[in-house]
């Protein structure tokens, strides 16, 4: 922030850059905090940091003012599943519908997955099930998976054990996890790992600050095993708490990183790795 001096107090483009570059916990929660003072487009960030440091309720209400005063609907709309959510365990089920109206009233993929995470928590499947349907149907029609739909089944069936969708997520991932889901133990930290996820670079939101690095190789996700980008996502989709372990390899060790991210995205690349064969367990 120095560089720029007085800047930082009204220069958007000078603050972003204080915000992003290494610095303490609170320095870069200082410099987001301006960013949402001068404009309510980057209160979404703001609200990411806060829910890495723990603090929903600050968070809700940075996401709650994009909501109000962002004049681009869409990308606040990514965290509005969070806000959603936020209101609903708080007992403001009324707030909470009124967030997944909106947000799904944008059209966009985070927007809709509000809506339809609402339905869910209310019990109300089958229409929960119609909208994850649309966002299948309208954003993930070419890709051979469609996490958020998998995420449901997966819940609907192993978590409220509904009899309607008894068996749906096991034969909705039969050829993406050949043999199931598969738990990351204590005997599979005891060799090097056969496949995983290459970080091509650091996040710039809260990776980087959270201790990963590019070239961390992630192996498990919430103490599942992940062999590829299809896996991740899919995973990722399995709960809706903000809570993420992810388990990477990193120099010849095994290192825990416990996350707090409000939309479980990673906003990073991640390529595919397959040890050589000579180095396969």
């Amino acid at each position: 922030s120095e560089l720029f001096g007085k800047r930082t107090a009204y220069d958007t483009r000078a603050v972003w850059y204080a915000a992003t570059v290494p610095a303490t916990n609170e320095e870069r929660l200082e410099q987001r905090r301006k960013l949402c003072e001068l404009t309510a487009e980057y209160c979404t960030w703001l609200g990411d940091e806060l829910v890495a440091r723990g603090r929903d309720a600050e968070a809700a209400a940075a996401f709650q003012r994009a909501l109000e005063e962002s004049l681009d609907p869409v990308p606040v709309s990514h965290s509005l599943p969070f806000l959603a959510r936020f209101y609903d365990q708080h007992g403001q089920a009324g707030k909470a519908r009124a967030v997944a109206a909106s947000a799904a009233s944008v059209g966009s993929y985070g927007g809709l997955k509000a809506l339809a995470r609402w339905f869910e928590r209310h019990g109300e499947l089958a229409q929960a099930e119609a909208v994850y349907e649309g966002i299948r149907e309208r954003y993930d029609a070419t890709d051979r998976v469609s996490a958020p739909l998998l995420g449901f089944y997966y819940r609907a069936d192993r978590v409220r054990r509904d009899k309607r969708y008894a068996g749906r997520f096991d034969a909705a991932t039969r050829e993406l996890f050949p043999g199931g889901l598969q738990a990351f133990g204590e005997a599979g930290r005891a060799r090097p790992p056969a496949r995983g996820l290459r970080l091509e670079r650091e996040g710039w939101r809260t990776l980087y600050h959270e201790g990963l690095r590019a070239n961390d190789l992630i192996v498990a996700v919430d103490g599942w095993s992940v062999a590829d980008a299809d896996q991740f996502n899919v995973i990722m989709e399995l709960d809706d708490a903000p809570e993420v372990r992810i388990l990477a390899w990193r120099h010849g060790s095994y290192h825990d990183f416990p996350l707090r991210l409000a939309n479980r995205k990673f906003e990073v690349g991640l390529r595919p790795y397959t040890a050589p064969a000579a180095a396969r367990p």
